[in-house]
């Protein structure tokens, strides 16, 4: 049983840290996304960085909240697994993130207002130190932290300012098709492309109405290119989402 150490971030919801019960090394190493983390690091960076540099590993039920900054300065937050969403202190849904992502990357450096994640399914996130607890450090390892974060600004940048040129009907294609491709980056086989949220999340981070967003749902459903269940949108085509998305060309 893990030795859970409990607080109440500052969104007012109870929060388990776990330490981890297996080395850090351990961890990392069996860690089926650590290519995308610093884990791939794991046979160079050797035992004592690995262990001072994992925090522990925090889980959130589905729908729990979780402040970046609760668990103190230099500490980032990896998707083990689940989904999470960044939600803006107004509500506004600014990103999706999964395994092996770095989650809230724009509250890094003061970008942006950190906001917070909520778990949108069962999730396990990674506390990962900026520096590792003895100040040692390995200039790949910090590489490593740089990319994570600055791939995920640019992607969400990039991202954003493509979409929003795209009439609702492609833009919802597009957005299912780029989640279904990083899904499949993270090592989902095709029959498990699925995303967890409601189409009024799915269109306040679309910049879309609710209605204009269900209707995209409902036609790309209608032509068996996805499948819902409740919150479940589950990706059955991503090339035809792709495709339809590109028509706009």
């Amino acid at each position: 049983m893990d030795d859970f150490r409990e607080h109440t971030d500052s969104w007012g919801k109870d929060v388990a840290i776990a330490e981890p019960e297996r080395p850090a090394a351990t961890l990392c190493m069996a860690c089926p996304v650590r290519r995308l983390c610093v884990g791939s690091l794991a046979a160079e960076a050797g035992t004592r960085l690995l262990r001072g540099m994992l925090a522990g590993r925090q889980r959130l039920r589905a729908g729990q909240r979780l402040d970046p900054r609760a668990a103190g300065p230099g500490v980032l937050h990896v998707v083990h697994e689940g989904a999470l969403k960044s939600v803006a202190p107004d509500g506004q849904v600014r990103a999706f993130h999964f395994p092996g992502e770095l989650a809230a990357a724009e509250g890094l450096g003061g970008l942006r207002d950190a906001g917070m994640v909520v778990a949108l399914e069962d999730s396990e996130l990674c506390a990962i130190r900026w520096m590792a607890r003895d100040g040692g450090q390995t200039a790949a390892y910090q590489a490593r932290l740089w990319d994570m974060a600055s791939r995920e600004i640019v992607r969400e940048r990039g991202q954003s300012a493509w979409l929003a040129g795209l009439a609702p009907l492609r833009r919802v294609a597009a957005f299912l098709s780029l989640v279904a491709l990083r899904l499949r980056v993270h090592g989902a086989p095709v029959g498990e492309l699925r995303l967890v949220a409601s189409p009024a999340e799915i269109a306040g981070y679309l910049g879309l109405a609710d209605g204009a967003t269900g209707e995209a749902l409902d036609r790309l459903e209608s032509r068996r290119l996805l499948e819902r269940h409740g919150l479940v949108t589950c990706i059955l085509r991503p090339e035809l989402l792709q495709r339809e998305a590109q028509r706009s060309w």
